[in-house]
């Protein structure tokens, strides 16, 4: 669920908000084969809670809980066939199993979620992000998130 609004303040400056929040009861990259019911929190929990100012001379200034500069690089497909495919081998959920390799034995359950790493940046955080101006096609990103990391 998305709550977006903006204003135009002047000519060239934009300003504007977004409250954006999920409820997910039973996420596949909480499965383990201990347990393939992945509960969930059954709550609801922030996606995006954000405030910007965007200017087409100055570029975009966005402040909160969104997307770091790097979010989504690993996805995209550049063949634009829209494979089944997909860098996020946790989506995949239950259709997976763990075994330490020596002995074969299932130890500590991990999570299907916990077992991989899409390579996906630092996806969504509490952040602080720059966007340069449309230059004939060519957009620059960097994001500074909280923690410095």
């Amino acid at each position: 669920m998305a709550f977006k609004g903006s204003a135009q303040a002047t000519d060239d400056l934009k300003l504007g908000a977004t409250i954006e929040v999920q409820f997910e009861s039973n996420s596949t990259a909480d499965i383990n084969q201990a347990d393939n019911t992945a509960g969930g929190t059954n709550s609801f929990t922030q996606r995006k809670l954000e405030v910007f100012a965007s200017s087409k001379r100055l570029g975009t200034l966005t402040m909160g809980q969104g997307s770091t500069a790097s979010d989504g690089m690993t996805e995209s497909d550049l063949s634009g066939t829209d494979l089944v495919g997909y860098s996020a081998v946790a989506d995949s959920g239950a259709g997976l199993s763990f075994a330490t390799a020596n002995t074969g034995a299932i130890t500590g359950n991990p999570t299907v979620g916990g077992a991989f790493d899409n390579l996906d940046g630092l996806s969504r955080d509490d952040r602080l992000r720059y966007d340069t101006p449309n230059m004939k096609g060519l957009v620059l990103s960097t994001s500074s998130v909280d923690g410095g990391e």
